[in-house]
This record gives C-alpha cells, structure tokens and sequence, in this order.
C-alpha cells in the first residue's frame, strides 16, 4: 500500500510530531461534504413527503365567510411526528409576530384559556433568528418553516469546525480527524441534528460537547504545568448555556465531569497551591452565568419559584454547581485542618441544596426524562422506544444498532490503553475524565434514548485521545480505518434513505403526519365563534394546532396539567349535564377518537372509578348525548392510509330525540355501517313513523341499501308531508338532506323549492352542520337548478368544505 504514495507524502503523514500531517484535515472535509449530501437528501424528501395529498389543503389560508377567524395553516411535515418541533415553530412564529422575544404565555393549548411557557427560550430563539434571514416576501409561517430545515443542521456543521479547529490546535491534525469521523458519521448524531424537527436536544449535543472539549483542554494545560484557567472557564459558561437549555442533562453530566475531575486532582494534591486545577474559577464562572440566564430567561415568569419545576434551570441548580466545585477544590488542597473541614462542610450543604429539595418537594427535577427521551433520533423512520433494548428489537434496520453500538468498543480500547505501563499519567488523567462521564451517558442512554447524541459527543473525544497515541502511518491508517467501519455501519440504513428522497418510502410516522394534516385542515373550517375547541389525544392535540391551528386542550407538554386535567374530566364524566357543562366551560366544538392513537380511553380510566360508565365508552356505543353529532372525514383514498380513520362527534344545539337518530342513521349509511344503519331504519320507523326528518333518514338508507321499496315507501310519506307544509320547522341540514331525497325520489320541482328555502337562510354555521355527502350533493343540485349561493363567498366556502376529489368530479 505505502508504494503506492509518493515517499514525501509518506513521510509527512507519518510524521510523528503533536500536530501531524495537515493532510488529514481531508478526512473531516470528507464528513461536511456527506453531511452536506444528506442533509440536502432530507429536505428534499420533506418536500416531497409534505407534497403529497395537498390538493386536499385548505388554501387560501383565510377563507371569507367562515364566520370566524382561521389560523395560519401549514404543510410541512415534521419529520418523525416530533412534538417538540411543531411547539418550537409555532412559538417562533408568534415571537416573529408579536415582536416579543420572551414569551410566557400560549393560546393553542388548554384552550380557550392558554397557558404559560415554561420551557428555555434558546432553541426558539434560535430559530426565530435564522427565520430572519428567510425570503422577507413570504409569509411568516414560511419563513419559520425554512429556517426549521437549516437550524440543526447548522449546528451540527458549527459544532464539526469548532471541534475540529479546536482539535487541531491543541491535538493536531489526525486526532481532530479521527474524532470528525466520530462526530460527524455517528448514527445518533447524524439523526439528531435533522432538517425540519428543530428541539432542544441539538442544542445540549452541542453545548455538553464544546462544555466537555474545553474542560478536557483546560486540564490537559494543568497537568502539562500550563495555566488551563482560560479553559476551565470557557468550559463553565458553555456549560452554564447548555445547563438553561437541558438541565437534565447537563447536571448529570457535571456531576460525572466533576467526580472524574476530582479523582485526578486527588491524585495531584501534593502539587503546589499555584499548580492547583482551577476549580473555583470554574464553578464561580458557571454557577453565576446560570444565574445570570435564569434571571434573564425565568425570573419573572409567574411559575419560577413554583415546587415542581426543577427540571428547568433554577437558582439552586448555581448553588449546586458551585458547592460541586467547593468539594473539589477542598479535597485538592486537603491537609486535615479545621478550615478544610468547616470548607467541605459548606459545600456538601451547597451541593445538596438542589437534590435536598427535590427529596423535599418531591420533584424529580434534573432525573427527568423529558419529551423526546423515547426517541433515538428524529429520522422519518425512528420508532418510539421506552429503552435502547426495545428500540433495537423494533427497529427493522439492525445496521443502526450496529453504528450505534460498535463504536462504544473505543470505551473498552481506552481503559485497555490506560492500564497500559507506557502511558503517561497526563494521558491517564484525561482517558478517565473522558471515560468516566462517558460510562455514565451511555448508562443513562440505555433508558433514555435522546442521550445518545451526548455519547457520540464523548466518543468523538475519546477517538481524539486514543488517536493520539497511533504514532505511524500505518497505526494511524488502522484506526481511521476501524473508526469508519464501526461508525459506517448505520450509513447501510442512512445511505438508502437519502437515495429514496425524490420517491420516498412512507415511514409510519409519516402517514400519520400526513393523516393528521388532512384531519387538522379539515377541523379549521368547521369551528364557530363560540366553539373551536378539539379534544384529541394527547399526542395528536400539537399536530392539529400545527397543521392547522385548531386549538387543542389536553396535550403532552409539562405546562399543560390544567388542560390534562380538563380533558380527563370530560372523557371521565358519567352523566351527559355534566360532561355538556365541562365541554361549554372549555368552548369545546368537536372530540376526535383516531385509530391510531386510542389515548381518550386512558383519559377515562384516569378519571372515572367505572369507565365503562364514562362519556368514552358512550361514544364507542353510539350513545352519544343529544349534544353531540357524530361527523364524518374520510381520509385520502390511497393504500397508505389502508385500515386508519377517525371517530368524530361535534358538539351541537341539543337535539330532539328523532332528530338525533336520523342524523346517526345517516351517519352510519354514509360510512358504509349498514348493520347500525338498518337498526336505526327500524328504531325510527317504530317510534318515530309520521316524523318527517326520520322518513328522510330512512330513506337516505334504503338508498345505501338498495332497498327500492323501502325507498318508494318513505318518499310516499315525504311527499305528502311536505304537500301538507309539514316541514317548517325543519333544521338547515335536515331541509338540505330533504331536497336531495325528493331529487333521488325525482321530486323536482318539490326538490327545487326546498333548495330556494335553503338559500334563503344559508349562512357559513349552518353549511357546516352538514355532512359532506349532503353538501356535495346540494351544490350539484343547485348547479343543476341555476339557483346560485346568495354571496359569491358562500359558495366558496361550501366547495372548501368539500375534499378535493369530489370537486374534480362535479
């Protein structure tokens, strides 16, 4: 193999010197230029994925006569249904148009009262600052919707030229490009940092890494008899940034930098005073840049002296820090005098302070999981794990697992190479501050899937230290070599997935996405004034106010107990007055029962001592209360969608009893139940016989039955009733599914005259009373008529209650 080189390029790379051959800096071009490719593959399988199904969008974004104000609309999907994203974009949205950079209250959620904001401001502010930089001629929600592609990305590339200038400096060149094969190829980084689902772990990759880089550079200059204090405390202030940004995990990741740091100095406490490792400096440094940020960021939020929110940056997060630092330093320069004593007393009682009060208050605080810890990645194709062994069970790509696992082998290379004789006590020293906190990210990472990004970052670190060792050619050419192999693994998965981006393959997370989109368009046209409130599951609830800025009530973000608990207590009510008096209280207009997410049931079990008696299990009977209707959206007709759909009831004007079954006979006819339906024919035909709104359902389901006689039957009895001007009490869809009965019936001039009663009291609430098969068919009628909407608006804000298909077939 060396034949084949010219001798003098041999020569340099094989340099033995600190900073070795410039030659390697190729190796983390190489990595920007395939993290370049990816990234570009997956915006562009966004934009194709998002493409899909959007004749059925609502468009324009503000529909006249909707009687109501609808919110902004959007179509870009987020990748792998990421929750936290859909929150950061909507909230850097309405930083952008409020021109109010710390936000502490929402509307979307718990409405229609909204709640606080409780979460850090860095991730949303960062990407309401690239959202600046977006085409100042679109709208603001594009705008925010772009600069979600860019912003992890971004980050990651910062975070590969930061780690990699640094590197070199004070490493040289090939450890900085074995540990940019680490950082740059690993598989939970590369999927952590993807376009279009922007959260805070990102953020915290970046942070604990910069944070964990310059702690090992400031102790590498004081155990080469240098001043390291400059880093000790560069290392403090990102440290303090990353800690507002995720405490629960940057805490724990002091706590380990602090005991492996410590274990060190203990081995160097006979080093003169002047040798010392800077600790106060650092925790000074850090526990007053955390202050700072949460006085900046928290301190006059209404909830932050509340108990229960430790798990966000705190005062005594500061006291902690610096006692950690205390308790260090004291054993450092320990002699066994009073004042060391009375010294490690006071820090003992600073460092405790935050998990004392957790104990005290019972707040898990910085032990945490927080949203997203089921999550690897935020790849298309990522499944929700409780623990690393389940999503290695369910994910079909085993290449992943592999990428994932087999560069933990540097941890066992590492303590092979410290125990070795010929390593220097220097080299030791920063093996065990990298290795230790190293050990406790990945046994955390074993429950909690998003430190896994904090692991890629330590092993980037540890390729750096190992690499430093490889003293020729060849040496250097077998561990680049291995590094690749071992991290190139999860390329086997990564590598198709980016081909496939112009025709992708639809990943679950996707087709639910896309079938919440299309659910979240179709609600935004069909609230009212004074009811615009859905109830969802809780995972399905930020999609809604995503997509199409239906306000939600019970969602899965810490700050919105008041709107959990509310949802509970209507799923869990066991009589109708007092589930319609919670559901008027909270403005509700529909409750939406997905297949795919069956979350309302646990609603109930949560609130109710016999479920089977809640207002849940009413629903899943068909005993919904005369306050409700049951409503249907179908789904786009495609293959994906195969075997999904949705259970609708919106909250109406109570009903009369006959008026209620023949709109759920309907109902059931329409969706193709012809066993419900016949049951209500018959229910109506016993006890209701002369009603004329029940003979029109009855016929509506001898129709979908092909029943003509039953059919000839009913329509005797409509007509006389309508002869006999029995039907002026008639509500506005009965009248509308009337006309289109005496069409079927070839009534047409009876059929005529109730269209022309129609329009003469049609308005945008009542068209969306209902159902889409009656709409449709009105509109054909009155086309077929030449009798025209009385505005232009009115008809089309009909044709935009209809979905798309059955407007290219009119």
């Amino acid at each position: 193999m060396a034949g084949s080189f010219p001798r003098d390029l041999i020569e340099l790379m094989s340099s033995t010197t600190t900073k070795t051959s410039p030659l390697w800096v190729a190796v983390p071009l190489i990595v920007a230029g395939l993290l370049y490719w990816f990234n570009c593959a997956a915006t562009v399988r966004i934009e194709t994925v998002s493409a899909m199904f959007s004749d059925r969008l609502v468009d324009p974004t503000k529909i006249e006569g909707a009687e109501v104000e609808i919110e902004t609309r959007r179509a870009q999907i987020v990748p792998g249904h990421n929750l936290e994203s859909m929150e950061l974009i909507l909230q850097a949205e309405q930083i952008r148009s409020d021109g109010t950079w710390r936000l502490t209250q929402v509307e979307y959620d718990n409405a229609p009262n909204g709640r606080g904001v409780e979460t850090p401001s860095a991730a949303r502010w960062w990407l309401t600052l690239l959202s600046q930089f977006e085409d100042s001629d679109q709208p603001v929600s594009r705008q925010v919707a772009g600069a979600s592609l860019k912003a992890d990305p971004i980050l990651l590339f910062g975070l590969l030229l930061l780690f990699t200038g640094v590197v070199v400096g004070q490493w040289g060149w090939f450890p900085a490009a074995a540990g940019g094969l680490v950082l740059g190829l690993y598989y939970p980084i590369v999927g952590s940092f993807h376009p279009g689902a922007l959260t805070a772990v990102g953020m915290a990759t970046v942070g604990c890494g910069i944070m964990w880089l310059s702690f090992l550079i400031g102790l590498k200059h004081q155990l080469e008899s240098k001043s390291g204090r400059s880093w000790w405390i560069v290392s403090a202030i990102i440290g303090a940034l990353t800690l507002w940004v995720s405490p629960n995990r940057t805490f724990l990741l002091l706590m380990a930098l602090v005991l492996a740091g410590g274990l060190v100095a203990w081995r160097h406490r006979q080093e003169p005073k002047e040798a010392r490792f800077p600790w106060w400096s650092w925790g000074i440094a850090g526990g007053l840049t955390a202050l700072a940020l949460w006085g900046m960021d928290f301190a006059t939020r209404e909830a932050a002296w509340t108990n229960g929110r430790l798990h966000q940056l705190h005062p005594l997060h500061a006291l902690s820090w610096l006692g950690m630092a205390g308790i260090a330093a004291s054993l450092q320069g320990w002699h066994q005098q009073k004042s060391d004593w009375v010294k490690l007393a006071l820090s003992a009682i600073a460092t405790l302070a935050l998990i004392g009060t957790m104990i005290a208050t019972d707040d898990r605080g910085f032990l945490v999981a927080g949203l997203g810890a089921d999550l690897l990645t935020h790849l298309p194709n990522m499944v929700s794990s409780s623990s690393f062994a389940n999503w290695v069970n369910e994910h079909s790509s085993k290449a992943a697992a592999a990428g994932t696992l087999l560069p933990l082998g540097l941890v066992a290379y590492a303590i092979w190479t410290a125990i070795q004789a010929t390593t220097s006590t220097a080299q030791r020293s920063l093996l065990l501050a990298t290795t230790l906190p190293l050990v406790v990210a990945i046994t955390v990472g074993f429950a909690n899937l998003s430190w896994w990004g904090t692991v890629g970052a330590g092993l980037a670190l540890l390729a750096v230290l190992l690499s430093s060792a490889q003293t020729t050619l060849n040496l250097r050419m077998a561990f680049a070599a291995t590094i690749t192999v071992v991290v190139g693994f999860a390329w086997l998965e990564l590598g198709p997935l980016a081909n496939q981006a112009d025709e992708p393959e639809l990943s679950p997370s996707d087709i639910r996405s896309l079938a919440e989109r299309d659910l979240a368009h179709w609600f935004s046209l069909r609230g009212d004034e004074f009811r615009s409130v859905v109830l969802a599951p809780p995972d399905v609830t930020p999609a809604l106010y995503y997509y199409g800025g239906v306000k939600g009530l019970g969602s899965p973000f810490p700050e919105n107990g008041d709107g959990f608990i509310a949802a509970v207590r209507i799923a869990s009510a066991s009589s109708p007055d007092e589930s319609l008096a919670l559901a008027t209280q909270r403005e509700l207009s529909h409750i939406v029962m997905p297949s795919w997410d069956g979350f309302l049931d646990e609603y109930a079990r949560l609130g109710a001592a016999q479920p089977e008696h809640s207002m849940m299990a009413m629903l899943h009977n068909w005993q919904a209360p005369r306050w409700m209707r049951a409503v249907n959206h179908t789904l786009p007709d495609n293959d994906a969608f195969t075997g999904m759909g949705t259970t609708i009831f919106a909250v109406s004007e109570t009903q009369d009893n006959a008026s209620a079954l023949s709109r759920l006979g309907e109902y059931f006819a329409e969706t193709k139940r012809p066993q419900f339906a016949a049951a209500i024919a018959v229910t109506l035909q016993k006890s209701f016989p002369s009603d004329l709104s029940g003979l029109v359902a009855q016929a509506h389901i001898a129709v979908s039955q092909g029943n003509l006689s039953v059919f000839n039957e009913a329509l005797r009895s409509i007509r006389q009733n309508v002869e006999d001007e029995r039907d002026g009490d008639l509500e506005f869809d009965r009248r509308v599914s009337l006309a289109n009965i005496l069409m079927l019936g070839q009534e047409a001039e009876l059929s005529r005259n109730q269209v022309l009663y129609c329009m003469d009291e049609i308005d945008a609430y009542l068209l969306k009373t209902v159902s889409t098969a009656n709409l449709y068919r009105f509109i054909l009628l009155a086309d077929s008529f030449n009798e025209p909407f009385p505005e232009a608006e009115l008809d089309a804000f009909a044709r935009a209650l209809l979905p798309a298909e059955l407007l290219q077939t009119e």
